[in-house]
């Protein structure tokens, strides 16, 4: 799936720009405790490296992205399993985390649409649209999640 990703064409990636990271996730808790230390450093390192590679044109942002998942996925679950339980905060929000990826795209383009041409500094623009689009996807998420989500996957698991 990742390779896939890094040479599909660009319309092709819009359609799945995300999904290799579902796949990853799923792994988040198979990895539980075994993910030690020593992979968490190695993880930090690689998102380091990652970084480095594509500012020095070594290799492109899709595969810094591709790169950068399992990084992530690592790091989250040693710093789950290290704290012993996950605290209800990160669950919450891993529970809202699928609503949140379907709405948060959609809530930060209408955003732009409406501050960029506003805002003469286009850095304090992406900040301001980036902080006012998490403000509100992530309320709208929460209704997603309670009275969409929740109900299909309750009919899915009848049916």
């Amino acid at each position: 799936m990742a390779v896939s990703y890094i040479e599909a064409p660009t319309a092709a990636k819009n359609i799945y720009y995300f999904l290799h990271c579902f796949f990853i996730g799923m792994y988040v808790e198979s990895l539980g405790r075994r993910v030690g230390a020593p992979a968490f450093y190695i993880a930090i390192a690689l998102l380091v490296a990652a970084e480095f590679a594509m500012t020095l044109g070594r290799i492109s942002i899709d595969t810094k992205f591709v790169l950068n998942t399992p990084c992530a996925f690592v790091i989250v679950a040693y710093v789950v399993h290290k704290a012993q339980a996950a605290p209800r905060l990160l669950v919450y929000i891993g529970d809202i985390s699928y609503s949140f990826y379907a709405v948060h795209l959609l809530v930060m383009h209408a955003i732009a649409l409406l501050i960029i041409p506003a805002i003469a500094s286009k850095a304090v623009g992406n900040w301001a649209v980036a902080l006012l689009s998490v403000a509100i996807a992530l309320p709208l998420a929460m209704v997603i999640r309670e009275w969409i989500e929740k109900p299909a996957l309750s009919l899915g698991r009848r049916l």
